[in-house]
């Protein structure tokens, strides 16, 4: 399967895709995949990109990437499992990425819970460890693929009773 990486978000806003990106063209020989569109001469080759193009429930490559529209901001202060988003029917939460904070000695991690309010999580990402002061931005406003799967809610694991804030950005479908 041909990965291609943030295709778009190289690109200046000026510059219009085409209603589809086709990878059939193929690479070139240092690997850079061929698109055609509106704006990019047809067998040109982009490199230098980052990320990724989603692929649609079809299984092609979507015209646009996904860009998380949804914010939601937590304050913790207990070690526990918190709900950040609650399930809704059976959609799938997508998170493009997070930030957080730690105000002490402590670890964290994004947890998926179909039963209760976080009740009998799977953790869905790399745990945190962390020391007070310590943080991680937010640097990522694509989808790559972090998701809670149909009819669950998105939690996050705390470790220690200090507070740790958690913002997630994220859409719901």
């Amino acid at each position: 399967m041909i990965r291609i990486f943030a295709l778009l978000a190289a690109l200046t806003p000026s510059l219009a895709l085409a209603q589809t990106v086709s990878s059939t063209p193929g690479s070139d020989a240092n690997g850079n995949v061929k698109v055609v569109g509106a704006g990019v001469s047809q067998g040109a080759a982009l490199s230098g990109v980052t990320g990724s193009l989603a692929l649609n429930n079809t299984g092609n490559l979507a015209a646009t990437p996904h860009i998380c529209g949804s914010t939601v901001f937590k304050h913790i202060t207990t070690a526990t499992d918190t709900q950040i988003v609650a399930a809704s029917g059976s959609q799938t939460i997508y998170v493009c990425d997070y930030s957080f904070s730690f105000n002490g000695t402590g670890n964290a991690f994004l947890e998926k819970s179909t039963s209760g309010t976080c009740a009998s999580p799977t953790q869905i990402d790399q745990a945190w460890y962390g020391v007070a002061n310590m943080s991680k931005a937010a640097a990522n406003p694509y989808y790559r693929g972090l998701n809670t799967g149909a009819s669950a809610q998105l939690c996050v694991n705390t470790s220690a009773a200090v507070s740790f804030d958690i913002t997630v950005h994220y859409d719901q479908y």
